[in-house]
């Protein structure tokens, strides 16, 4: 096995002044934790105390009597996070100006995040679920109707961990008049918790699937996939004075896959491919961080991905099978740049089924387990994990005896690795993005030279 421990480091866009490190306690912040408005479904009086207005959610009003009960005043560049039923998923906008309609308030609006929430707080997330049963119970009646969860510390536990009070589980339906359907299922943390179910926030398996990608010259295909994976993610943070000072996220938890895949190719030139084999229901976690709704939402599913330069003919085909328990993520800190977290413990077998080459080959390809995390919307780490085959083989004419011979080099490999990578923007913070490539786990399948 093969394990690569990388840190790589970029520069954040301001200055890496007052750095605080994780362990550190920071003195006490002069600006309050919160800094934006909340207007959340638990504290209506009727259903359509908040309403959006444009389908982009630029426009959205207000009634002017719950902003009186809740004794909120509403100001231009001020954040207001939004969560208007619990079967919806929160999300942050900036109020760019406002205007009188009768008893509303229309507010013009535009994108925001969770850093324009707060100006100074620590948030420490994980998706594992978690009840304290001795607090009250969450269940208040309100004129909005029904019973809503509102009891912000029933889900923070004695390390200050925010864990999930509500999962909403997104399934993607039939087509219908151009239009996908989408299912949504809502779960809050009492019942799953009430029903003995096992969740994880990334559940999948899912098996005798078949996939080629490429033309009848070139393709790389596999054969009855199966997947299974379960993990939860954690999250922790430090904001302070509006700079985002330590960010954290890694996925722990397990996968195991086994299939048969291989090449086919007979063909000139070069071609890189990714293709979405499989995509699975997306879940989003709310959080509460004081009554402040926090929204994580993983959308996870099975690519194909390789690279393919030929000016040959090859066929190779094998069976393989992997077992890994891994921890992988990112981490950022102020001054110090991006970093990967990486940890595993993994098997694998191969059986090489057989080889056929000529010409100049050099191909990779794999299945991969992506899973990609956004905050209120907003892009996030993104994690791969996956085993790939690959194959190169040189043929060159050459003299054997004095008579035109053929020779032939070739040689194979099976990984099981991935990719863990860190997109431009995590929350209002714009950051260098970068990519890893890394591997368990790597076997040798062939190596040979012979002539013609």
């Amino acid at each position: 096995m093969i394990v690569i421990a990388t840190a790589i480091t970029s520069q954040s866009c301001s200055n890496e002044d007052n750095i605080i490190s994780k362990n550190e306690t920071p003195a006490n912040d002069t600006p309050s934790d919160t800094t934006g408005l909340v207007f959340s479904y638990d504290k209506f009086l009727t259903a359509g105390d908040v309403k959006i207005e444009s389908a982009d959610t630029t426009l959205i009003s207000v009634s002017e009597r719950f902003l009186r009960s809740q004794n909120i005043k509403v100001d231009k560049d001020k954040a207001v996070c939004i969560w208007r039923t619990m079967d919806t998923t929160p999300f942050v906008r900036i109020i760019k100006e406002y205007k009188q309609q009768g008893n509303r308030l229309i507010l013009t609006t535009k994108s925001g995040d969770l850093g324009d929430m707060f100006s100074s707080k620590d948030l420490k997330m994980n998706t594992e679920i978690y009840v304290d049963e001795k607090a009250p119970s969450p269940a208040v009646s309100t004129r909005a109707g029904g019973k809503k969860g509102v009891n912000y510390n029933r889900y923070t536990d004695s390390k200050n961990v925010l864990h999930p009070a509500v999962i909403l589980v997104r399934t993607p339906g039939e087509m219908v008049a151009g239009t996908r359907a989408v299912t949504t299922k809502v779960y809050t943390a009492e019942k799953i918790v009430e029903d003995n179910a096992s969740f994880k926030f990334l559940n999948i398996h899912t098996n005798r699937h078949n996939f080629r990608v490429g033309n009848d010259n070139a393709y790389f295909f596999i054969k009855d996939l199966a997947f299974n994976a379960e993990s939860s993610f954690n999250i922790d943070a430090s904001i302070r004075w509006f700079k985002l000072r330590y960010f954290e996220c890694y996925v722990d938890g397990y996968a195991n896959s086994s299939f048969t895949s291989g090449f086919a190719l007979e063909a000139k030139g070069k071609k890189s491919f990714e293709q979405n084999a499989l995509s699975f229901p997306s879940y989003t976690a709310v959080f509460w961080a004081g009554p402040i709704p926090v929204a994580v939402t993983l959308e996870s599913g099975i690519k194909l991905a390789g690279k393919i330069e030929a000016s040959a003919r090859l066929s190779v085909s094998t069976d393989f099978k992997f077992d890994a328990s891994y921890k992988q993520g990112v981490q950022y800190i102020r001054g110090d740049g991006w970093n990967v977290i990486k940890d595993s413990h993994s098997s694998a077998s191969a059986n090489f089924k057989g080889l056929t080459a000529q010409g100049t080959i050099k191909a990779k390809a794999g299945v991969y387990l992506y899973a990609g995390l956004m905050l209120y919307g907003c892009a996030g780490p993104e994690l791969s994990i996956g085993p790939s085959i690959g194959a190169d083989a040189t043929a060159s004419h050459t003299l054997l005896n004095g008579k035109p011979a053929l020779s032939i080099s070739t040689k194979g490999s099976l990984q099981l690795g991935g990719e863990v990578a860190a997109k431009l923007k995590i929350w209002k913070w714009n950051l260098l993005s970068w990519n890893k490539d890394f591997t368990f786990w790597e076997k040798e399948l062939w190596n040979k030279k012979y002539t013609l």
